[in-house]
């Protein structure tokens, strides 16, 4: 004879089966390799139940019971030439310049909600000319140190773009430090010198503050972009590991006198190549651990797997994927398998809590430039592109990062931003699908699970998915696509 126990409990088990049944995939977006399709979300006729079917080629296994990084979010870096494209289509078009930056940065409907964007100090090889924020020679005192220094477009633009995206965070980074600092006394190239490192640490917190005064809060510092680059030709600088950590440290105390101490540091801004060698090095400089937050790569040597040894040197540590570029004519569907293996999925898979482009716009011919800047031989290319005409392009760059971004932006203002979990592909054709998984805790004791996928086949792919016992068959264009449903999460149940 049953116990009345274990009727209840037979009850509630078929009851909680149910639940997990009833969900329904139901937002979701595609985009297709023949551009067919391009970032554009499903009618609601397109969206399938989990059940207790089975079947397809490849197997998407997701564990929610595996909790890894949160993702803090997608973007680029606005330097001086996106700020000056973008301002002047403001003044040719104001309703077209809103459109676009609704298209970009606005996390409702079909935009993309990009909301992590990277701010120059100072000039870089996409400046009108070579400046930083004190170029009085051997001002030490930084008494003639200004940020109105920058072109007047870049502030307003920026206020522009945080009146859209409402989880901005601003992670800010020189090009160089200032001439006078350096052994070339020049910005473009040399060795930063170790007698300035309090110097520039205060020169980090007063352009700190000068950005937090005019109402933009900085979320992170970095010491310096691409530590290990000296080019003549463009605002540039060498640091060996001991000069960054040491400045750092300085920093590190600085903000926190000065009441910032939400303000993260982040060291290296460099290659994955050179991991080892230098970003992990870094961290083992006296009082590093201490100073810096973590470290942030460049996708433009090395591999994204080697993200993995800093990460197992010191997993306490965050890690931020911040510049990737495209080149002018370069192929719309190797770019998008590049970046979704590298930086929208493959960078998270592999630890990073932020993905970014290099140029958040500039011109079909990736200009302006810097006068005689040698970077970007063929042109860079922008997560959208501005013609002087005032028409706009979407760039691959920008359906890449938008699939990305929908799966792990906030549910609400202020909300939590999503975490990476765990996900298995298997099958026979599993070799053709890249995916990451996520979840986005909701209000209440609902979250919000995403999918981000990439089919790279030829064709269309059948999958099941498989969720907490049950599963849910879709079929993969080739493409990207992004899907979401909402369930209890694995800790309430």
């Amino acid at each position: 004879m049953r116990t009345l126990w274990s009727v209840f409990f037979s009850a509630y088990v078929l009851l909680c089966s149910r639940i997990v049944q009833a969900q329904t995939i139901q937002d979701i977006w595609e985009t297709t390799s023949d551009q067919k399709s391009l970032f554009k979300q499903l009618p609601t006729s397109a969206s399938v139940d989990f059940n207790t079917a089975d079947g397809g080629d490849a197997e998407i296994d997701v564990d929610d019971g595996t909790v890894y990084q949160t993702v803090y979010g997608f973007g680029a870096t606005l330097t001086d030439s996106s700020a000056s494209v973008l301002n002047n289509l403001k003044n040719s078009n104001g309703d077209a310049y809103t459109a676009l930056l609704k298209s970009v940065f606005d996390n409702t409907g079909n935009s993309a909600g990009l909301n992590y964007i990277r701010v120059p100090l100072g000039a870089t090889d996409f400046s009108p000319n070579v400046y930083s924020y004190d170029d009085k020679k051997n001002d030490t005192s930084l008494s003639s140190f200004s940020v109105d220094v920058t072109p007047d477009y870049v502030f307003p633009v920026l206020q522009d773009i945080q009146a859209i995206c409402k989880n901005m965070k601003i992670h800010l980074v020189p090009w160089s430090p200032p001439a006078w600092m350096k052994d070339s006394g020049t910005m473009d190239g040399g060795n930063f010198l170790a007698v300035h490192s309090g110097h520039m640490a205060n020169y980090l917190l007063k352009s700190a503050q000068s950005f937090k005064s005019k109402g933009f809060s900085p979320y992170a510092l970095s010491i310096q972009n691409e530590v290990e680059n000296s080019n003549p030709s463009l605002p540039s600088a060498v640091y060996t590991t001991k000069i960054e950590a040491a400045v750092a440290v300085k920093l590190r105390k600085l903000l926190d006198a000065n009441g910032m101490n939400d303000v993260k540091i982040i060291g290296y801004e460099h290659n994955w190549a050179d991991v080892t060698s230098y970003a992990v090095q870094l961290m083992r400089e006296d009082g590093a651990a201490d100073a810096f937050a973590g470290v942030a790569f460049h996708c433009y040597e090395g591999n994204v797997g080697q993200q993995d040894d800093f990460h197992n040197a010191f997993p306490d540590k965050e890690i931020y994927s911040t510049e990737c570029t495209g080149v002018v004519g370069s192929e719309w569907w190797s770019d998008i398998q590049f970046y979704t293996n590298n930086i929208v999925v493959g960078a998270a898979t592999h630890w990073a809590q932020a993905g970014l482009m290099w140029n958040f716009a500039v011109d079909p011919q990736g200009n302006p430039k810097l006068p005689g800047a040698t970077s970007c031989g063929e042109g860079c290319r922008g997560i959208v592109q501005v013609s002087s005409d005032g028409t706009t392009q979407l760039n691959q760059e920008y359906y890449a990062m938008a699939h990305a971004s929908k799966a792990v932006l906030p549910l609400n203002e202020g909300g939590a931003f999503g975490q990476r979990i765990g996900v298995d592909v298997s099958g026979s054709q599993e070799s053709s699908l890249t995916v990451g998984a996520y979840v986005t805790a909701a209000n209440g004791t609902s979250s919000r699970y995403s999918l981000v996928v990439m089919n790279s086949d030829s064709g269309t792919l059948k999958t099941a998915i498989k969720f907490r016992g049950n599963t849910a068959i879709y079929s993969f264009p080739t493409g990207l696509t992004t899907m979401s449903w909402f369930t209890t999460a694995a800790s309430s149940n």
